[in-house]
């Protein structure tokens, strides 16, 4: 299905024709694209996402759809993450302060999964409210959740940029984890800092892990 897909690029602050750091780039026209000799529809304002790299979605695409709002957004964009567990999951969007004091590890199907959640910590305290009822479930981090984005920092280079007339533009992004490894992910999340605000997880869990707390 990523085949499919037409790579985009960031935008800083909504203006076209700023270069990512990440060399992602435009193909195709905005509302479909060829693929083996036939046209595939594309939604529109919807993204996928591929590392920093945002992708086109085929529509009817099954999987979640997030509206997330980053600092350096405008407006909300909705970001969409395919289904990869075998059992029903929600896949949804949270925000925790920092410092995070979550410890992620490795599965052992290769996925970026919550190991630990440190006492005092805001993670922690919304993951408590949750558990107590007073709060949405799904909404905050728990250990054993999947993590499919993070928040991070990639640099756009305008026109002026590439000249050397003005630093690249340092710009808060998600990256999505599907098909990155480990070491990806966690190269992607160290390149935050606490100025950079909140940290913003995409995380998926299981319906019948759920069920069952």
């Amino acid at each position: 299905m990523l085949a499919a897909f037409g790579l985009l690029k960031w935008n800083q602050a909504g203006e076209e024709g700023s270069a990512s750091s990440s060399g992602a780039s435009v193909e195709g026209s905005p509302g479909e694209e060829e693929e083996e000799g036939r046209v595939v529809e594309m939604e529109t304002d919807v993204y996928g996402l591929d590392g920093y790299r945002l992708t086109r979605v085929p529509r009817g695409s099954p999987g979640a759809r997030l509206k997330i709002l980053l600092p350096d957004m405008e407006r909300p964009r909705t970001f969409y993450f395919a289904e990869t567990a075998k059992r029903k999951s929600v896949v949804f969007a949270t925000t925790v302060e920092r410092p995070v004091g979550i410890v992620f590890g490795e599965s052992s199907e290769g996925r970026v999964v919550i190991t630990q959640v440190d006492k005092g910590t805001d993670a922690y305290r919304k993951s408590q409210v949750a558990k107590l009822g007073e709060g949405d479930r799904f909404s905050a981090p728990e250990v054993g959740d999947r993590v499919r984005a993070c928040s991070s920092i990639n640099f756009f280079y305008s026109q002026a940029s590439l000249f050397g007339v003005k630093p690249p533009a340092r710009t808060v992004v998600l990256f999505g984890t599907e098909g990155k490894s480990f070491d990806e992910f966690c190269s992607a999340l160290s390149k935050s800092q606490v100025s950079d605000g909140d940290l913003t997880l995409v995380l998926e869990r299981d319906k019948e892990e759920e069920s069952s707390r």
